[in-house]
C-alpha cells in the first residue's frame, strides 16, 4: 500500500501538477510551495471522514483538520517537491514516499511476525 500511494501521489502530485505549476507560473519555487499545500489538503477527507477520538490531527472542527493537514504533511511535501526539481526522478520519490508511509507502521508489523 505505501509503494501505490507512493506512486500515484508522486505521480499527481510532482510529476504531473508541479511540472505544470512551474511552467505556467515559471517559477519552480512557486510550484513547489503550492503542490505541497495541495497535496496536503488533499489528505483532508480521509483524516476527517475515517478519523475520530484518538487519532493525531482529527477534529470535529473541518477547519481545524485542514490546519493540521497543511501543517504536518507540508513540510515533507515540500521537500518531496525539492527531490523532484532536482532530480526529475519519479522512482527515488516514490520510494522515498513509500518508506515515509511505511515507517510509522513497522513496529506493530515486526511485533506481529515474530
Amino acid at each position: 500500500m505505501a509503494i501505490e500511494a507512493g506512486l500515484c501521489e508522486e505521480y499527481l502530485f510532482r510529476a504531473g501538477l508541479q511540472s505544470s505549476l512551474a511552467a505556467w507560473l515559471r517559477s519552480p519555487l512557486a510550484a513547489i510551495l503550492i503542490a505541497s499545500v495541495i497535496f496536503a489538503l488533499m489528505h483532508w477527507p480521509g483524516l476527517y471522514l475515517r478519523g475520530g477520538p484518538g487519532t493525531d490531527g482529527w477534529s470535529t472542527d473541518p477547519l481545524e483538520v485542514a490546519a493540521f493537514c497543511i501543517a504536518s504533511l507540508s513540510p515533507i511535501a515540500v521537500l518531496f517537491g525539492v527531490l523532484w526539481a532536482r532530480t526529475r526522478s519519479l522512482l527515488l520519490l516514490i520510494m522515498v514516499h513509500g518508506a515515509v508511509d511505511a515507517l510509522p507502521n513497522a513496529a506493530g508489523m515486526i511485533r506481529a511476525f515474530t
